[in-house]
Order: structure tokens, then sequence, then C-alpha cells
């Protein structure tokens, strides 16, 4: 296991670029972190502008890219990619986890196998695993829920345990927080469940109270 930190703490060029580039294409340690470090405020690198990373961190197999992006990480999480500002911050043994967007996924301490992309996407999950979910506030209050899969503005917001949930369309299911096994299709469906399970709502603001 081993990590390599690429550090810029001179005025931005393209040789902090290439460097990243380089090790991101070479053949690297199969269980080797890379970690981006940037300590030039603003320092904008061809069109890419790195944030400042506060430490490096344990694991293998991870690609970390933010401020206190999975700084938590233990030496047995690894496979995953974090991507944003506190995105995957309390992962610990987590592992083969993808969070992409401003606090995504950033509670998440043991959770596999989540797929979150978007601002707070995921943000409260602790535990849960296999879970989707794409779009901003996307399964935000997710925590130990499983299995599901959200995608939309707020869809499954306020999904706490719910498992095995299938929510496409903007707010779809955004007050469900129990419930199982439901199918919710459309704009605002099914947005007043909370814990009914096994429903199937599909049509615009079909199910809605």
């Amino acid at each position: 296991m081993g990590i390599v930190c690429i550090r810029n703490t001179t005025a931005p060029d393209a040789t902090y670029a290439n460097k990243a580039a380089t090790l991101l294409t070479a053949e690297m340690d199969c269980n080797l972190t890379l970690f981006l470090r940037n300590d030039v405020d603003d320092a904008a690198v061809g069109n890419i502008t790195l944030p400042r990373i506060l430490t490096c961190v344990g694991g293998s197999h991870n690609f970390l890219a933010g401020t206190e992006t999975g700084i938590n990480l233990t030496s047995t999480g690894c496979h995953n990619t974090f991507i944003g500002l506190c995105a995957g911050r309390c992962n610990t043994f987590g592992g083969h986890n993808f969070f992409v967007g401003c606090t995504a996924g950033m509670c998440n301490t043991t959770g596999c196998y989540n797929f979150f992309v978007g601002r707070y996407a995921g943000c409260f999950n602790s535990t849960g695993k296999r879970n989707i979910a794409f779009g901003t506030s996307a399964g935000r209050s997710l925590t130990t829920g499983s299995y599901n899969f959200f995608v939309g503005n707020n869809a499954g917001f306020n999904n706490t345990t719910g498992l095995y949930n299938t929510f496409l369309g903007g707010n779809a299911g955004i007050a469900n927080s129990t419930g199982c096994y439901n199918i919710f299709l459309g704009k605002f469906t099914g947005s007043c469940n909370t814990t009914g399970c096994d429903n199937v709502f599909i049509g615009r603001y079909a199910g809605r109270c």
C-alpha cells in the first residue's frame, strides 16, 4: 500500500498539471492512493483549478480531489473516488464508493458500493450500501437505507432507512423516510408517501396528496 501526493507550492504553471497527468496515466503500484494537493490559492492550472487539500490519508486504490475530501480514510478504505468539497469526508472503512459533488457522501463511514453524484447527494448516508443517488440533494437524508435508486433533484430527499426504492424525477418520493419497495416515476410522484411500501406511481404528480 502506498500514497502519492502531488504537491504544488509555487506559482501555477503547466508542470503541476503534467505531473498529475503523468501519474494518472503511468503504470502505478496497484495499491497506490493518488492524492492531489495544491498550496497555491486560486492557482489555475490549465483549465483546471485544483483546491487546497488539508492532509494525506490512508487506504488504497483511492482517488481523492477536494478540500477535506476523504480525510478520514483508514488502511481498509479502498477503491473509492471522492471529488468535491468534503466529499466522502467521514469515510473510514467504506470501499468501492463513487462520490462527486460538494458534500456528496460526506457522512458515509462504512457504506460501500454507493454512487452519489450532485451537491449534497447521499450527504448523510452512514452505513447504507449499494445506493445510487444522482442529482442535487438526491438521497440526501439516507443513513442506513440500501439498494435505492434515486435520480433527479431532491429525489428520495428524506429517505433514511427505506430499502429497494426507485424514484425517478425531480422531487419524486421526496417525503419517503422508511417506505420500501416503491417505484415512483415522474415529477413529484409519491411526494407525500412517508412509510408506505409496495407502491407504484407513474406520471407527474401521481400519488401526490
